[in-house]
């Protein structure tokens, strides 16, 4: 199935373009008319309405998709302008590939991929930052070399996807595909690329993964302009009634960007609310992330885990204890605002901030990628991104791959904003008007802040004490129900640890996974019955971690369950 995916776009491959071509593409091929047509309504937008637009001319025009669209439509005019036509650098009937230079500086490589049968509506557009590769413009595409790339594929898959089973499984559906014949038919680099992203994906789900056509030697042009960008920093304002907000759309690993950052936080030092809004962040640095994050705890506190699949290794990212500049500490309400063009390092950003209950979520679940990647080497002529390691949640134990964040508050991504602001300026009246709850909500952030330190040190005996003072002080907090349930769970109590579970299955936010963990319970107390009776309500309440059900040991005891593999394989599927 040809997925559409939202990265973050300067050197990656983005799920949909606006271009402006002053030239048109010599070729009478149905990718080339459709760009014709898609090109024809981006410079008479007025035309038409949008929304029929991509409905008529895109093969996926669910109204989810066709509403990110129109959003990215203004997002990508804005970034690249418009699109002067080079010259054509790859053309087959089903998918065009062209070299446009940007009215806004950047040179771009434009992918045009169209659906196989009439009336060949288009499946994919696809767009990198850079100059044609020359490895592939001057050499002519040589079928035989697919052998070699297949091979080297398969070694990689086997050896660095970071889930060894599903990468074994993508490495035997490739060298499958070899032997029946299915690349024969292929007639570029580009086009092999994007047939290999497509088949890959369709095993392992994962938004990281793609195959790219070009040499890996070839420098990342776009990387290098990101500090013109302000490191990714594009608004900070005061709003009225002091309400800070912050708008950034990359997490830059570059040292330097800590000033800017710093620089950032500062400005709104004396604010009382924070919005941060990263519905156009596509991802980036965990260091900045953590740094960030910062500004918001008087202590350290443990964000995130990761672990490397090649070196059989895990790191921790924890905030630090100082910052330049004030911090903002336990008492100051924050705002994430979030898109499905959220993705990787935005989402992780979003997720602590969940986790922790130190901020609200407002706006669209997000993009679903959660592994760090890796550029590989498949020949001359093709590389990879490699999905070489995943996030681990202290707290959850997991992370959002393939399902997102989900806010806490769902609302259209153009109308979050206001809806934040509305949130804030109550939250904000709220504390003037009684100082006494203020207080008392700052003593409540101070013992969730200890409770987490304790789950991170494996304190979990210690930790379900905090909790349950927690949720005695505050019924309502569905992470704190599910952090006791856990925190009991993991030192054995299961009886105890099933009781919480359900407390926390109670809440919208939390009912999928303290379901499943029900069903961890009962499958350690060797009640399959139970167990699958329960693992079947998670999946039905929308849990969806196909490798967190096959690696989780607490299910071992009905891991050979006809029922329990037949919800793998339903999973695995989907």
């Amino acid at each position: 199935m040809k997925r559409s995916i939202c990265a973050t776009f300067v050197g990656l491959v983005i799920g949909f373009l606006l271009v402006n071509v002053s030239a048109a593409q010599k070729t009478d091929s149905p990718a080339a008319k459709r760009i014709s047509e898609f090109v024809s309504f981006i410079n008479e937008p007025a035309e038409k309405s949008s929304q029929s637009f991509f409905i008529d001319n895109f093969e996926k025009s669910d109204d989810a998709t066709v509403a990110r669209r129109q959003v990215q439509t203004e997002r990508l005019r804005k970034e690249f302008g418009n699109l002067e036509f080079q010259k054509v650098v790859e053309s087959g009937k089903h998918q065009v590939t062209s070299h446009y230079v940007s009215s806004n500086g950047p040179s771009l490589m434009l992918t045009v991929a169209v659906s196989d049968e009439p009336p060949h509506k288009i499946s994919e557009i696809r767009l990198s930052v850079g100059e044609p590769d020359e490895t592939l413009t001057s050499s002519k595409f040589d079928p035989a070399v697919i052998d070699d790339v297949i091979a080297t594929l398969g070694s990689e898959l086997r050896s660095k996807y970071v889930f060894p089973d599903v990468g074994e499984d993508m490495a035997n559906a490739v060298e499958e595909s070899l032997d029946a014949g299915d690349y024969n038919e292929v007639n570029g680099w580009h086009e092999l690329a994007s047939k290999l992203t497509d088949q890959l994906r369709d095993i392992c789900r994962d938004k990281h993964l793609r195959v790219r056509a070009g040499s890996l030697r070839r420098p990342e042009s776009g990387l290098p302009k990101r500090q013109v960008s302000n490191h990714g920093f594009k608004k900070v304002e005061m709003l009225p009634g002091g309400i800070g907000y912050v708008k950034f759309d990359f997490f830059s690993g570059d040292k330097a960007a800590e000033s800017t950052a710093a620089a950032a936080m500062n400005f709104l030092a004396q604010s009382k609310a924070i919005i941060f809004d990263v519905r156009e962040n596509g991802g980036g640095s965990p260091e900045m992330i953590a740094f960030l994050t910062s500004y918001f705890y008087d202590e350290p506190i443990h964000l995130n885990s990761f672990y490397n699949r090649p070196t059989d290794t895990t790191t921790e990212t924890w905030t630090r204890k100082d910052v330049p500049g004030q911090k903002f500490g336990s008492d100051v309400p924050v705002y994430v605002l979030t898109s499905g063009y959220t993705f990787s390092g935005a989402e992780e950003f979003s997720y602590n901030f969940k986790n922790l209950k130190r901020a609200t979520l407002v706006g669209e679940t997000t993009g679903g990628g959660a592994h760090p990647v890796m550029p590989v080497s498949l020949g001359d002529h093709v590389h990879m991104t490699m999905p070489f390691a995943r996030a681990i949640n202290p707290i959850s134990k997991t992370n959002w791959e393939g399902v997102g964040v989900k806010p806490d508050v769902e609302i259209e991504s153009e109308n979050a904003l206001e809806k934040a602001i509305k949130l804030a300026r109550k939250a904000i009246k709220n504390a003037d008007q009684n100082p006494v709850a203020k207080s008392d909500s700052t003593d409540l952030r101070s013992l969730v802040n200890k409770a987490q330190n304790l789950m991170a040190e494996n304190s979990y005996q210690e930790a379900a004490k905090v909790f349950e003072k927690i949720t005695a002080a505050d019924s309502e907090n569905a992470m704190a129900w599910l952090h006791f349930g856990y925190c009991l769970h993991m030192v054995g109590d299961l009886p105890a640890a099933i009781k919480i579970h359900n407390k926390a299955a109670n809440f919208d936010q939390t009912a999928p996974i303290a379901t499943y963990n029900v069903a961890c319970a009962y499958s350690l107390m060797n009640k399959p019955d139970k167990a699958i009776e329960n693992l079947q309500a998670a999946i039905d309440l929308g849990f969806g971690d196909y490798q967190q059900l096959q690696g989780d040991s607490d299910l071992n005891n009905i891991r050979k369950d006809d029922r329990f593999i037949a919800i793998l394989k339903s999973l695995q599927g989907q």
